[in-house]
């Protein structure tokens, strides 16, 4: 039986169905009614959200200003469902960064919980004080463990005191206090090395889970030797196989003195690992930290080009971030596959 991932779907579809509009020279369809849209959300709750995705790309940016209008709407699901969309279409923080951030204090729960993923996917660097004041009120665990790594990728130096306190508050759960060690060591601040070796020698799956993410962020080789063994051991074991994996790489990757360029190349290098789930970790990283214009031709090489390992996840980043449309990426793929050989 034939299995077809949900990311080849949801990114390669579009490409399929423009290449076959543009065979018969129907590139432009009428840009749907998102008002309209969010009324039919209403009506048909999670069973509607595909096609109000498709209408809120369609009429990007458009959409924008409507969205905005409508993120306070009465209905919890139109809440999260705007917060979501203008995650996934990239809109610019400067411009939904603050409306974003007031849904912080939303009641329901999953709307705060991708409130925070969104100023953070959207690098809304602004929104960094709402976020510290959510921490410090927030009771439920999943929106805590979002919200407290997000400072370590929208915060500076400033911010890390802040981490400190939650990292050696012995009144919290251990879980919570390793997420503030990963956001240290992504801010490369002092972090206790001791919490990341408790973490790991725990009964609990999820706690050695965020262990091994704040290892592989540390960039401390000293570090990852002394517990080599534990992640040797950790990684015959399928549940622990992916993030084992990628704390090897992490801490490879975030070594310290490495030059940006050096990180930069490292990753890039690891678009063609054998591996599959070390490419799909490295297009992910590339994407949050790599990803502007300057890198566009070298990722359009990579995803216009079959043979290429990493060309599914080239492609991802290209249109996850915008730096080609879906035409641009058609057209790349039709000229590549159409040169000498």
């Amino acid at each position: 039986m034939i299995r077809i991932s949900s990311r080849f779907l949801y990114f390669f579809v579009p490409i399929i169905t423009f290449g076959f509009n543009l065979s018969v020279g129907q590139t432009h369809l009428p840009q749907p009614n998102i008002e309209k849209s969010i009324e039919k959300l209403v009506e048909q709750g999670y069973l509607g959200q595909a096609q109000f995705f498709k209408d809120v790309e369609l009429a990007w940016p458009d959409a924008l200003p409507i969205l905005i209008k409508n993120i306070e709407h009465p209905d919890e699901n139109i809440r999260e469902m705007i917060v979501k969309s203008l995650r996934f279409n990239r809109a610019p923080c400067s411009e939904v960064g603050e409306s974003i951030g007031k849904r912080l204090g939303d009641q329901i729960q999953k709307v705060r919980y991708e409130s925070v993923y969104s100023l953070s996917d959207l690098n809304c660097k602004s929104q960094v004080e709402e976020i510290k004041n959510l921490i410090k009120s927030e009771k439920d665990l999943e929106v805590l463990n979002i919200a407290i790594p997000s400072l370590g990728k929208l915060g500076t130096s400033t911010d890390i005191s802040f981490l400190k306190d939650i990292e050696q508050d012995e009144l919290r759960l251990l879980g919570t206090r390793l997420q503030a060690t990963y956001a240290l060591a992504k801010l490369n601040g002092p972090y206790d090395s001791q919490l990341i070796k408790t973490g790991l020698t725990t009964d609990n799956d999820e706690i050695k889970t965020t262990s091994l993410r704040a290892l592989g962020k540390t960039g401390n080789l000293d570090l990852y030797k002394s517990l080599e063994t534990d992640i040797q051991h950790l990684k015959t074991e399928n549940k622990f196989l992916k993030e084992a994996t990628y704390a090897e790489k992490a801490v490879v990757l975030y070594a310290r003195n490495q030059s940006v360029t050096q990180q930069e190349y490292y990753l890039f290098s690891l678009l063609d690992d054998k591996e599959a789930m070390v490419r799909q970790w490295a297009a992910l990283k590339v994407a949050e930290e790599f990803a502007d214009p300057k890198n566009v031709e070298k990722l359009a090489d990579i995803a216009s080009t079959p043979s290429k390992r990493g060309s599914e996840e080239a492609f991802f980043i290209l249109l996850y971030k915008k730096l080609k449309t879906q035409e641009e990426l058609f057209n790349l793929m039709s000229k590549k596959q159409s040169s000498p050989k």
